[in-house]
């Protein structure tokens, strides 16, 4: 899959930054953690998604980014404005951990989201 580049200036009407913040609830203690190398999804639609979680290709998604070592978030830039459906999911201490969930991007807004996985 040939990513799309993400756009880090633009003044469109049209479009809004999204930032998306990572956090899994640990399966081991219940505590709300930050996610570090965890695997963001974009889609346009949840039919996408279900589609993705059954072949395992992740080949609908609009834009793949994966959080830093050091960081939970996942900055997918300027993006037309719209409803979105984020899948994240991540293996950490050899738990997988999985959200699904929607968000909206309104024009000339900075959206920020926070998602949180659970053990799946």
């Amino acid at each position: 899959q040939t990513s799309q580049a993400i756009i880090t200036q633009d003044s469109s009407a049209i479009t809004g930054q999204l930032t998306i913040d990572v956090y899994y609830l640990d399966a081991e203690n219940g505590q709300e953690k930050e996610a570090y190398n965890a695997d963001v999804y974009l889609y346009a639609s949840y039919n996408d998604v279900v589609a993705d979680s059954t072949n395992l290709t992740h080949d609908l998604s609009l834009f793949h980014l994966t959080t830093s070592s050091s960081s939970n978030e996942a900055y997918f830039g300027y993006i037309n404005h719209g409803n979105y459906y984020v899948w994240a999911s991540a293996e950490i201490h050899r738990i997988d951990y999985e959200q699904v969930s929607v968000v909206q991007v309104r024009p000339r807004q900075d959206e920020y989201f926070d998602i949180k996985m659970t053990k799946k």
